[in-house]
Protein backbone atom coordinates (compact mmCIF):
# COMPACT_ATOMS: atom_id res chain seq x y z
CA UNK A 1 0.00 0.00 0.00
CA UNK A 2 1.54 3.63 -0.86
CA UNK A 3 1.98 6.22 1.28
CA UNK A 4 -1.31 8.42 -0.71
CA UNK A 5 -3.53 5.29 0.06
CA UNK A 6 -2.51 4.27 3.63
CA UNK A 7 -3.49 7.98 4.59
CA UNK A 8 -6.34 7.75 3.08
CA UNK A 9 -7.44 4.67 4.93
CA UNK A 10 -6.58 6.49 8.37
CA UNK A 11 -9.01 9.37 7.38
CA UNK A 12 -11.72 6.51 6.35
CA UNK A 13 -11.46 4.89 9.67
CA UNK A 14 -11.63 8.48 11.78
CA UNK A 15 -14.45 9.65 10.01
CA UNK A 16 -16.35 6.45 9.65
CA UNK A 17 -16.08 5.50 12.93
CA UNK A 18 -16.10 8.12 15.40
CA UNK A 19 -19.01 6.90 17.02
CA UNK A 20 -17.16 4.03 18.83
CA UNK A 21 -14.98 6.70 21.01
CA UNK A 22 -18.16 8.71 21.90
CA UNK A 23 -20.00 5.11 22.42
CA UNK A 24 -17.42 4.16 25.19
CA UNK A 25 -17.25 7.08 26.47
CA UNK A 26 -21.14 7.69 26.90
CA UNK A 27 -21.19 4.25 28.50
CA UNK A 28 -18.63 4.89 30.96
CA UNK A 29 -20.09 7.96 31.76
CA UNK A 30 -23.38 6.38 32.18
CA UNK A 31 -21.89 3.74 34.83
CA UNK A 32 -24.45 3.69 37.76
CA UNK A 33 -23.87 5.47 41.10
CA UNK A 34 -22.16 2.86 43.87
CA UNK A 35 -24.84 1.74 45.75
CA UNK A 36 -25.57 3.62 49.63
CA UNK A 37 -24.98 0.80 51.89
CA UNK A 38 -25.30 2.81 54.55
CA UNK A 39 -28.87 1.95 57.24
CA UNK A 40 -31.98 3.49 57.27
CA UNK A 41 -31.53 5.14 61.48
CA UNK A 42 -34.33 6.70 62.81
CA UNK A 43 -34.83 8.54 66.05
CA UNK A 44 -38.69 9.31 66.68
CA UNK A 45 -41.58 9.31 69.45
CA UNK A 46 -39.20 11.10 72.11
CA UNK A 47 -40.38 12.26 75.66
CA UNK A 48 -38.04 14.58 77.40
CA UNK A 49 -39.59 15.11 81.02
CA UNK A 50 -43.28 13.57 82.04
CA UNK A 51 -45.81 13.86 78.92
CA UNK A 52 -43.10 15.34 76.91
CA UNK A 53 -43.22 18.87 79.38
CA UNK A 54 -39.56 20.03 78.65
CA UNK A 55 -39.32 20.48 82.09
CA UNK A 56 -37.77 18.61 85.26
CA UNK A 57 -36.63 19.87 88.76
CA UNK A 58 -33.24 20.02 90.75
CA UNK A 59 -32.72 16.38 93.15
CA UNK A 60 -35.70 14.51 90.93
CA UNK A 61 -35.82 12.40 88.18
CA UNK A 62 -35.48 13.23 84.70
CA UNK A 63 -38.14 10.99 82.29
CA UNK A 64 -37.01 10.55 78.62
CA UNK A 65 -38.40 7.90 76.32
CA UNK A 66 -37.38 7.63 72.30
CA UNK A 67 -37.95 5.20 69.99
CA UNK A 68 -34.46 3.92 67.73
CA UNK A 69 -35.42 1.80 64.76
CA UNK A 70 -32.26 0.94 62.33
CA UNK A 71 -32.37 -1.50 58.83
CA UNK A 72 -29.60 -3.34 60.27
CA UNK A 73 -28.52 -4.04 64.04
CA UNK A 74 -28.31 -0.65 66.43
CA UNK A 75 -24.96 -0.54 68.26
CA UNK A 76 -25.18 1.98 71.16
CA UNK A 77 -27.18 5.28 71.60
CA UNK A 78 -25.19 7.82 73.04
CA UNK A 79 -27.13 10.71 75.27
CA UNK A 80 -26.28 13.97 76.49
CA UNK A 81 -27.54 16.44 78.51
CA UNK A 82 -25.38 19.79 78.48
CA UNK A 83 -26.10 23.45 79.50
CA UNK A 84 -27.45 25.69 76.14
CA UNK A 85 -24.91 28.12 77.30
CA UNK A 86 -21.95 26.53 77.26
CA UNK A 87 -19.78 26.08 80.99
CA UNK A 88 -23.26 27.21 82.79
CA UNK A 89 -24.84 24.34 84.64
CA UNK A 90 -25.06 20.26 84.80
CA UNK A 91 -23.31 17.81 82.53
CA UNK A 92 -24.13 14.33 81.55
CA UNK A 93 -22.99 12.14 78.97
CA UNK A 94 -23.57 8.42 78.91
CA UNK A 95 -23.25 5.37 76.29
CA UNK A 96 -25.98 2.49 76.75
CA UNK A 97 -25.00 -0.46 74.99
CA UNK A 98 -26.98 -3.27 77.24
CA UNK A 99 -29.82 -4.53 75.63
CA UNK A 100 -29.45 -1.94 72.74
CA UNK A 101 -26.31 -3.13 70.97
CA UNK A 102 -27.84 -6.19 67.99
CA UNK A 103 -30.79 -4.82 67.96
CA UNK A 104 -32.93 -3.77 65.22
CA UNK A 105 -36.42 -1.63 67.04
CA UNK A 106 -35.41 -0.26 70.15
CA UNK A 107 -37.64 1.15 73.04
CA UNK A 108 -35.37 3.44 75.02
CA UNK A 109 -36.87 4.13 78.49
CA UNK A 110 -34.60 6.06 81.52
CA UNK A 111 -34.55 8.18 84.21
CA UNK A 112 -31.77 10.52 84.67
CA UNK A 113 -31.36 11.94 88.59
CA UNK A 114 -30.27 15.40 87.98
CA UNK A 115 -28.02 15.97 91.21
CA UNK A 116 -28.74 18.55 93.97
CA UNK A 117 -26.48 20.81 92.97
CA UNK A 118 -27.31 20.63 89.27
CA UNK A 119 -27.88 24.55 88.41
CA UNK A 120 -31.47 25.53 86.96
CA UNK A 121 -31.77 26.45 83.45
CA UNK A 122 -32.12 25.56 79.78
CA UNK A 123 -30.64 22.31 78.61
CA UNK A 124 -29.70 20.72 75.26
CA UNK A 125 -30.74 17.18 75.17
CA UNK A 126 -28.67 15.20 72.48
CA UNK A 127 -29.88 11.55 71.42
CA UNK A 128 -26.82 9.98 69.32
CA UNK A 129 -27.53 6.73 67.61
CA UNK A 130 -24.95 4.60 65.83
CA UNK A 131 -25.32 1.54 63.82
CA UNK A 132 -23.29 -1.74 63.29
CA UNK A 133 -22.05 0.08 59.19
CA UNK A 134 -21.06 2.98 60.81
CA UNK A 135 -23.94 5.22 60.62
CA UNK A 136 -25.20 7.69 62.99
CA UNK A 137 -28.13 9.69 63.54
CA UNK A 138 -29.47 12.97 65.87
CA UNK A 139 -31.98 13.94 67.78
CA UNK A 140 -31.80 17.45 69.51
CA UNK A 141 -34.43 18.62 72.34
CA UNK A 142 -34.64 21.09 74.76
CA UNK A 143 -34.82 20.92 78.61
CA UNK A 144 -35.62 23.29 81.23
CA UNK A 145 -34.48 22.66 84.94
CA UNK A 146 -36.36 24.51 87.49
CA UNK A 147 -35.51 24.59 91.15
CA UNK A 148 -38.44 24.53 93.66
CA UNK A 149 -38.67 24.10 97.73
CA UNK A 150 -42.33 23.03 97.47
CA UNK A 151 -41.65 19.97 95.21
CA UNK A 152 -42.08 16.58 96.78
CA UNK A 153 -38.86 14.88 98.17
CA UNK A 154 -37.87 10.99 98.20
CA UNK A 155 -35.48 10.42 100.95
CA UNK A 156 -33.93 7.17 102.17
CA UNK A 157 -35.41 4.96 99.26
CA UNK A 158 -34.22 1.26 99.04
CA UNK A 159 -35.88 -1.90 97.24
CA UNK A 160 -34.73 -5.10 97.97
CA UNK A 161 -35.64 -8.96 96.01
CA UNK A 162 -35.93 -11.57 98.13
CA UNK A 163 -37.31 -14.50 95.87
CA UNK A 164 -40.07 -12.81 93.72
CA UNK A 165 -41.15 -10.53 96.50
CA UNK A 166 -39.76 -7.13 96.07
CA UNK A 167 -39.63 -4.68 99.29
CA UNK A 168 -39.50 -0.80 98.17
CA UNK A 169 -38.99 2.01 100.79
CA UNK A 170 -38.85 5.61 101.50
CA UNK A 171 -39.50 8.73 103.14
CA UNK A 172 -41.67 11.18 101.52
CA UNK A 173 -42.17 14.63 101.66
CA UNK A 174 -45.07 16.28 99.91
CA UNK A 175 -45.03 20.25 101.02
CA UNK A 176 -48.41 21.14 98.86
CA UNK A 177 -50.02 17.76 99.85
CA UNK A 178 -49.64 14.28 98.61
CA UNK A 179 -52.25 13.15 95.80
CA UNK A 180 -50.67 10.34 93.59
CA UNK A 181 -47.74 7.79 94.55
CA UNK A 182 -47.34 5.01 92.26
CA UNK A 183 -44.92 2.38 91.74
CA UNK A 184 -43.92 0.97 87.83
CA UNK A 185 -41.50 -2.13 87.43
CA UNK A 186 -40.44 -1.99 83.88
CA UNK A 187 -38.62 -4.06 81.56
CA UNK A 188 -38.49 -4.42 77.27
CA UNK A 189 -40.77 -7.59 78.30
CA UNK A 190 -42.65 -6.79 81.02
CA UNK A 191 -44.25 -3.68 82.47
CA UNK A 192 -46.38 -3.86 85.60
CA UNK A 193 -47.92 -0.45 87.20
CA UNK A 194 -49.02 -0.56 91.13
CA UNK A 195 -50.85 2.53 92.09
CA UNK A 196 -51.80 3.22 95.54
CA UNK A 197 -55.03 5.08 97.27
CA UNK A 198 -55.63 3.78 100.33
CA UNK A 199 -58.06 5.99 102.69
CA UNK A 200 -56.28 8.87 104.06
CA UNK A 201 -53.74 8.80 101.21
CA UNK A 202 -54.63 11.93 99.78
CA UNK A 203 -53.91 15.40 101.35
CA UNK A 204 -50.71 14.12 103.31
CA UNK A 205 -47.66 16.04 103.49
CA UNK A 206 -45.32 13.18 104.87
CA UNK A 207 -45.89 9.78 103.88
CA UNK A 208 -43.20 6.35 104.83
CA UNK A 209 -43.50 4.31 101.87
CA UNK A 210 -43.42 0.83 102.87
CA UNK A 211 -44.28 -1.52 99.68
CA UNK A 212 -44.32 -5.11 99.08
CA UNK A 213 -44.85 -6.39 95.59
CA UNK A 214 -45.20 -10.14 94.14
CA UNK A 215 -43.99 -10.17 91.19
CA UNK A 216 -43.93 -13.93 90.17
CA UNK A 217 -45.67 -13.20 87.02
CA UNK A 218 -42.53 -11.23 85.62
CA UNK A 219 -39.96 -12.93 83.67
CA UNK A 220 -36.30 -12.94 84.44
CA UNK A 221 -34.53 -9.89 83.28
CA UNK A 222 -33.03 -5.79 83.93
CA UNK A 223 -35.95 -4.16 85.36
CA UNK A 224 -36.26 -0.34 86.21
CA UNK A 225 -37.88 0.07 89.62
CA UNK A 226 -39.21 3.69 89.40
CA UNK A 227 -41.43 5.53 92.47
CA UNK A 228 -43.75 8.51 91.05
CA UNK A 229 -44.83 11.02 93.68
CA UNK A 230 -47.13 13.33 92.49
CA UNK A 231 -48.35 16.54 94.72
CA UNK A 232 -51.77 18.54 94.55
CA UNK A 233 -50.80 21.20 92.60
CA UNK A 234 -49.52 18.53 90.23
CA UNK A 235 -45.45 18.56 90.62
CA UNK A 236 -44.63 15.51 90.03
CA UNK A 237 -40.99 14.01 91.29
CA UNK A 238 -39.66 10.52 90.93
CA UNK A 239 -36.72 8.11 91.89
CA UNK A 240 -35.86 5.32 89.58
CA UNK A 241 -33.58 1.51 90.69
CA UNK A 242 -32.19 -0.84 88.33
CA UNK A 243 -32.63 -4.12 88.78
CA UNK A 244 -31.83 -7.96 87.76
CA UNK A 245 -34.38 -10.43 88.28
Amino acid sequence: MTTKKCAIFRYVILFAFPFLFVNCAKEKDAQPEPIDTRTVLQISDVEIGTNDSRTAYVNGDLHLEAKVTASTKIKQLKLQITPSISGHGWIFSQTFTENVSGAESLHFHEHIYIPENARAGVYDVLFIAYDENGGQTRYKGSLTILKDPLIPQIANAEISLSGDVLAVTADIKIPSGLQEIYIEVQSAAWTRKYVFTEVGLVGLTNYTLNKTLNLAEAPSGHYHIHISVTDRVEKRIGHTFHLDK
